[in-house]
């Protein structure tokens, strides 16, 4: 049974709507006091392929590079929903309440320490009732355990973290049987970056193993999916902007159709990044955008970055948190402050054209998947 509580934390406490946190590998650089994420999803349209804009995701800061509030639009500019998060003196993130566009609370967070170590999050609906509750148990200053309990205190998930010489080594989370839900192996590089995460669901039967590849100074430039086969199937391409922050990420599923193996284009996400608090765009931006036609490759291909990758990534260690970058020092609760909103790098015409190749290059299976990240 999947987590319904700690969805809900994720979806507002993340840096990224991804299952990954691009950001956990690729830290934000510079003065930055907000960035605004901008998901796209790709059609098909008379053999041409345009991107369509799902999602706008605001994000704002303090001037501790804690985060304060977080604004979901939807493609024309309509504020679906407003988060802010208050925090502690101890800059401990102590509650976060959810907000519709009328301004009515959807759902509330509360989350208790203990030396500054979180021990349990209740969420509450809009009428002030329990929904669900996380308790927390550590291992010294290590997050070893976390289970999540219904309204009526039942027994709902538990995922138990293991480490190996300081490093996660796996997370695996339990049904409320006690039955393996899905289980996720990490390995680490020679300078402590994460080189792979296997994956099982024991209810699909599937095992899936993504590996990151870096440059030579360790700035991440894809994650690359494989099935049991060893073949790919799924490839994250990431580009830096000339501060060195993540700019741009083009998903590729990898596939056999028509008979050959296409590298298909399915999504694209946009990062965009201000020296100030980001509000409300006054005026919705277009959503449609036009990119070339899906090129055929074999599946072991990779997309050259041919942006700058100057910037590097901090060292990872991941584990469930509530976000990583969110703390302010009193608890008050942080509304958006009015400023120039910066311009947002969103495509002025309907059907612009974007040129997404797909550039070969031969992978080394045997090296690349290796049975020992199992």
């Amino acid at each position: 049974m999947k987590k319904l509580l700690s969805i809900v934390l994720a979806s507002a406490l993340s840096l990224s709507m991804y299952a990954l946190d691009i950001f956990a590998y690729a830290p934000i650089n510079g003065n930055v006091k907000s960035y605004t994420q901008t998901e796209y999803s790709i059609v098909n349209r008379f053999g041409d392929l345009f991107r369509v804009a799902d999602t706008k995701i605001i994000h704002n800061f303090d001037s501790r590079f804690q985060e304060t509030e977080v604004i979901e639009l939807n493609a024309k500019d309509t504020v679906l929903n407003k988060t802010y998060n208050l925090y502690d003196r101890n800059n401990n993130l102590v509650e976060q309440d959810c907000y519709d566009a009328d301004g009515i609370l959807l759902w509330k967070t509360v989350i208790t320490y203990k030396n500054n170590l979180k021990v349990d999050s209740s969420e509450y609906g809009k009428n002030g009732t329990l929904r669900g509750k996380v308790i927390y148990v550590y291992d010294g200053n290590q997050l070893v355990e976390e289970t999540g309990y219904d309204f009526d205190g039942s027994l709902v998930w538990k995922t138990v973290y293991t480490y190996e010489d300081d490093n996660l080594k796996a997370i695996s989370q339990y049904d409320f049987n006690g039955n393996l839900d899905t289980q996720d192996t990490y390995t680490y590089t020679d300078s402590g970056k994460v080189e792979s995460i296997y994956s099982y669901d024991s209810f699909t039967k599937i095992s899936t193993l993504k590996v990151f590849r870096y440059s030579s100074d360790d700035t991440l430039n894809d994650i690359i999916t494989y099935d049991v086969n060893k073949q790919i199937i799924n490839r994250m391409i990431i580009k830096y902007d000339s501060t060195g922050n993540v700019a741009k990420i083009s998903t590729y599923d990898v596939s056999s159709k028509f008979g050959s193996t296409l590298n298909e284009l399915v999504k694209i996400t946009e990062f965009v990044y201000s020296s100030d608090v980001t509000d409300v765009p006054e005026k919705a931006a277009s959503t449609t955008t036009k990119t070339t036609k899906t090129t055929k490759a074999a599946s072991d291909t990779k997309k050259t970055d041919t942006t700058s990758t100057s910037a590097k990534t901090g060292t990872t260690k991941t584990t469930k948190k509530e976000t990583t970058k969110t703390t302010k020092t009193e608890s008050t609760k942080t509304s958006s402050t009015k400023k120039a909103t910066p311009k947002v790098e969103i495509p002025s015409s309907e059907d612009e054209e974007i040129d997404e190749e797909f550039e070969e290059e031969d992978i080394d299976y045997e090296t690349t998947y290796s049975d020992d990240a199992k």
